[in-house]
């Protein structure tokens, strides 16, 4: 996401170590949008890369814009682009979250954290979870090495193989008539809805403030649990999980 020059044979030790550095940890970092005053066009603020590199040129009426004079009245306004922005890019630009304090400046935040602050100990969490093969026979034996109560352990494992007690597995297993979910009445109860998307439960994430870390809201079950279990943010999640 993050662009570093790459160091010559002369560069010195030191800074072949931070490159080093840069290249493990730089998806870890994201761009959050404040007062919109960094460049549309040439600054890296869209996660998907620099939105100048997407498009086929920039008209040069454009090439000045800045962010946040596509941000009118509280939306996304291409109405007086010159450029051509091809619907993906202004699907992804309108999926960028913006903050209600929007007096705040343009920052870098590091997603691995709810705190949204880098520190060594998340780090070494996220690069932990990078290591751990999803397709090993033995990829879920972390579970166990977690310091957390067995019965939290237990329902992580259910999680993880598929068999947590929600309205969708009793369903197949013919113990209930209907696999709709007790809480909304609209979808059908399986584990992310249980846990992340039922309309109640995305209230309760949004006050824990996991808005802003990473993929939360669209990775697939095992990524979503892993990933915010060896985070920063261990405690809170598996609490609210447990108590979800």
């Amino acid at each position: 996401m993050f662009y570093c020059s790459p160091p010559s044979r002369t560069t010195s030790n030191t800074w072949k170590a931070i490159y080093k550095a840069f290249i493990c940890l730089r998806d870890g970092f994201a761009f959050k949008l404040g007062k919109k005053y960094v460049s549309l066009w040439f600054d890296h603020w869209l996660n998907a890369g620099i939105v100048g590199s997407l498009v086929d040129y920039v008209h040069i009426s454009d090439s000045n814009l800045k962010v946040n004079d596509l941000w009118v009245n509280g939306y996304w306004n291409f109405n007086h682009l010159m450029t051509n922005l091809p619907n993906d890019i202004r699907n992804l630009v309108t999926a960028v979250p913006i903050p209600s304090y929007r007096r705040s400046d343009d920052s870098i935040i590091w997603l691995s954290n709810i705190t949204r602050i880098y520190n060594p100990k998340s780090a070494y969490l996220w690069l932990l979870k990078s290591y751990v093969t999803l397709n090993s026979d033995r990829h879920w034996f972390w579970i166990w090495k977690l310091k957390i109560p067995e019965k939290v352990q237990l329902m992580i494992w259910q999680i993880w193989h598929d068999c947590l007690p929600t309205n969708s597995l009793h369903f197949k297993q013919h113990l209930t008539s209907s696999s709709t979910c007790y809480c909304c009445n609209k979808e059908e109860e399986d584990i992310l809805h249980c846990l992340r998307d039922c309309v109640h439960v995305k209230n309760v994430w949004e006050t824990l403030s996991f808005v802003y870390l990473g993929d939360f809201w669209s990775a697939e079950v095992k990524v979503w649990c892993q990933n915010f279990i060896l985070s920063n943010a261990t405690t809170i999640f598996l609490s609210a999980i447990w108590w979800l």
